[in-house]
């Protein structure tokens, strides 16, 4: 459990939320609160976060990293865009996931603004499965610049 090397770093809250999963179950109450929480209130320098946990089954754990994606400033008349993809895969199976973009034209778009319903709906089926089986959870959203 960590963030990665070029991940933003952390705010003391965020890294305190992250290290209070460690060595327990993972559940989608969990992973949506870090997701959503961090996207509702971006910290500063953060334009957006990357999530991975994969779980071999070989009683050998997981692998959870979190990166904070680093903001730059806007490209000069570029509206409000956001991008956004998830995959989970259990198994040999894919549950759902895909990627999008969304353009504000004329409008404010925001990351707590995206709609997580299917993910979260694959999520929970991802993590009922048994902990002898290959489990991959992978979410990303940003805002373009």
């Amino acid at each position: 459990m960590r963030f990665a090397a070029d991940s933003v770093k952390p705010s003391k809250a965020l890294r305190r939320k992250v290290e209070s999963l460690k060595g327990k179950s993972l559940t989608e109450k969990a992973f949506m609160d870090l997701l959503r929480g961090t996207t509702r209130d971006l910290p500063d320098g953060v334009r957006g976060i990357k999530i991975a946990w994969e779980r071999i089954p070989d009683d050998s754990g997981v692998y959870f990293v979190v990166t904070l994606i680093a903001d730059r400033p806007p490209r000069p008349g570029l509206s409000p865009q956001l991008t956004y993809s998830s995959s989970l895969v259990v198994g040999k199976e894919r549950l759902g996931g895909g990627q999008g973009v969304m353009a504000g034209i004329g409008q404010d778009v925001r990351l707590d603004a995206l709609d997580w319903k299917e993910f979260t709906k694959n999520l929970q089926t991802a993590l009922a499965a048994p902990p002898d089986q290959y489990l991959l959870i992978q979410v990303h959203c940003a805002e373009m610049r």
